[in-house]
């Protein structure tokens, strides 16, 4: 399983997004300027939650009003 976050902040908010997420101690990467993937997936609010499989199937988001998140990773695995 890997996690990665990503923001619609450009490079030029780098500093901030570092700051923040070190003191959130989130250890996964983040991926900045994802405003087009943000916009294509129809995110609507922070935090959203994609279960991505192996060939590239979204098989879980947290925008769905069924199944876990821990029940979709275990569905890829």
């Amino acid at each position: 399983v890997k996690f990665i976050a990503v923001t619609d902040e450009t490079d030029g908010a780098l500093s901030e997004i570092n700051m923040f997420a070190e003191q959130l101690g989130v250890p996964w990467p983040i991926g900045y300027g994802a405003n087009k993937f943000t916009a294509a997936m129809k995110v609507t609010g922070y935090p959203t939650v994609f279960v991505v499989a192996r060939d590239g199937t979204i098989v879980w988001n947290s925008l769905q009003l069924s199944g876990t998140l821990e029940g979709a990773i275990r569905q890829v695995l």
